[in-house]
């Protein structure tokens, strides 16, 4: 498993697993999400000059994310 901390005003971290492609990352705001996603998007999610940029325009649109039942608002 990899796992990055983010230096962003939106994602705190990520930890992704390359045996399965999931990954589960956590944003400023306490939410929690995983989904499936290719390593290469991965890996730019990591280089990303800008991680929450690149997360809304070049993952987040093209993969399925689950918000965590462990996320402290997954109620609502």
């Amino acid at each position: 498993m990899n796992t990055k901390v983010f230096q962003s005003s939106n994602l705190t971290s990520g930890v992704y697993d390359a045996a399965s492609g999931m990954v589960t990352l956590t944003f400023n705001s306490g939410h929690v999400y995983t989904g499936k996603v290719p390593e290469p998007a991965w890996n730019g999610l990591c280089q990303a000059v800008s991680p929450g940029q690149y997360f809304h325009k070049e993952i987040q649109p093209h993969y399925t994310f689950t918000r965590l039942e462990g996320d402290p608002d997954a109620s609502r």
